[in-house]
């Protein structure tokens, strides 16, 4: 895919995640005025776009992995069903979290607990970023990519932990 072909696919991706994620936090909480929401959503979308510009730049063929690294060959049938499930997952926690919010406030938050969650939210994208920058073979597929002649990573946070981003997945969740 060329540059300006990627650049325009993930332009067209990340207008769609902002469609999707949007309708999931604004339709599950009722309004639009929900100061929370938007945060969040302005905050990941920022993040997925300076990701994606970064990838752009420094790693193009990470960002193509990343783009179209779902379902390839010889990835097995589990990874297919888990990434599929995980990702419903995701958008089920999207709806969640508007529904206690603002909804139905099931819980209460104090300010300062949600100011806590952006501190960890935003220490979550640094962590990805570094997860990112130090892994060229960082696939949403679980396959061994001699195509791009993987390699075991052990350095930057690989050092601590075999997959950072998981670790990262459950802790800021």
């Amino acid at each position: 895919m060329s540059c300006h072909g990627q650049y325009k696919t993930l332009k067209a991706e990340i207008v769609g995640t902002f469609a999707v994620f949007a309708l999931a936090l604004f339709l599950g909480a009722g309004t639009v005025v929900w100061p929370a929401g938007w945060t969040f959503l302005v905050l990941f979308l920022a993040f997925t776009i300076a990701l994606s510009q970064w990838l752009l730049k420094h790693n193009p063929g990470l960002l193509t992995e990343r783009m179209t690294g779902f379902s390839k060959p010889g990835q097995p049938t589990w990874d297919k069903v888990f990434y599929v499930l995980m990702q419903l997952l995701f958008l089920a926690w999207l709806v969640l979290m508007p529904l206690d919010a603002v909804r139905f406030h099931w819980s209460q938050m104090p300010g300062w607990l949600q100011v806590m969650g952006t501190v960890l939210l935003l220490g979550s994208f640094y962590l990805f970023f570094l997860t990112f920058r130090e892994n060229p073979y960082l696939s949403p597929a679980v396959r061994v990519q001699t195509d791009r002649g993987q390699t075991v990573i052990s350095t930057g946070p690989y050092r601590y932990v075999r997959h950072p981003m998981y670790m990262v997945l459950l802790s800021s969740s």
